[in-house]
């Protein structure tokens, strides 16, 4: 049986948090519900400490929400074993919750099942429900900004960096990027140029003699190399089929033909009679 009626309450409301205290004279348990914010945003959490003592001649213990019920995901939970001090035990317990919609939500109310040993009669507290207020993250004007966090759960752990260090930061990563691309962009330009110079014969002889391999870069080369030719020759069945074979090599999953780019370039070549004037 649960006596919020008969126990004495106290609400106190701050800035940053709420806490509501319910105790019950009879039993001597006190009951105290604590949370770090009373209005929050969708990226913010919430710490709730429930925090019970009692005599030595009761036995109490208050049970553990369903917060998903309440809209809430639980995040952490962190149960003190009881301790003892001049009146009698102590326990506590926090949990660091998250809303996932804004909206107003509820910190429900607390339960605390009180048994008297020497009679074994049972009783209860609860506290009251405590409100909590949740924004979303968009500017009030809704212009697609979006409104700067209050913090997270510990926001003393939480590195603080300077405006000029954030800026030194953005410019190193930017010159960094901006030095990659150049690199990238300088050694694809020279193996380009490279290629273009080079007959549509020179271009499959190295292939032709190049290592044995499946590679689909080399498959690529040959790809572009026999794609040079004459689209006459390209509409032929045997022109055909090794255009064919190249695609299978570079978009198949197992990225291998019947056969090897050397092979093919090799068969490209006979097809073109193995000389240059006939091939550039």
């Amino acid at each position: 049986m649960l006596l919020p009626a008969c126990s004495k309450l106290s609400e106190s409301h701050a800035q940053v948090g709420t806490t509501v205290s319910v105790s019950d004279p009879e039993s001597g348990v006190n009951l105290s519900v604590r949370t770090n914010l009373n209005e929050m945003t969708i990226a913010n959490r919430i710490r709730i400490t429930s925090e019970l003592s009692w005599a030595e001649d009761v036995d109490a213990s208050f049970s553990t929400p369903i917060w998903d019920d309440f809209g809430w995901t639980l995040i952490e939970q962190l149960n003190t074993p009881v301790s003892t001090n001049e009146q009698g035990y102590f326990q506590s317990s926090t949990f660091v919750l998250e809303p996932f919609l804004p909206g107003e939500y509820a910190i429900p109310s607390i339960e605390v099942k009180i048994m008297q040993l020497d009679t074994e009669i049972s009783t209860g507290i609860q506290s009251d429900p405590i409100k909590i207020t949740v924004a979303g993250i968009l500017a009030e004007d809704d212009a697609g900004e979006l409104a700067e966090p209050d913090g997270f759960f510990d926001p003393d752990l939480i590195p603080v960096e300077t405006e000029d260090q954030s800026s030194l930061y953005i410019f190193i990563g930017f010159a960094g990027f901006i030095i990659v691309v150049f690199i990238i962009w300088l050694l694809r330009s020279k193996s380009k140029s490279n290629e273009a110079t080079q007959s549509i014969y020179q271009q499959l002889k190295s292939i032709a003699q190049s290592a044995e391999s499946n590679d689909s870069t080399t498959y690529q080369k040959l790809y572009q190399a026999i794609m040079r030719l004459d689209n006459r020759l390209l509409q032929t069945s045997e022109f055909g089929t090794l255009v064919e074979q190249c695609e299978v090599a570079i978009y198949s999953q197992d990225g291998r033909s019947d056969l090897t780019p050397q092979a093919m370039a090799k068969h490209t070549l006979e097809l073109l009679g193995s000389t240059e004037q006939e091939v550039a």
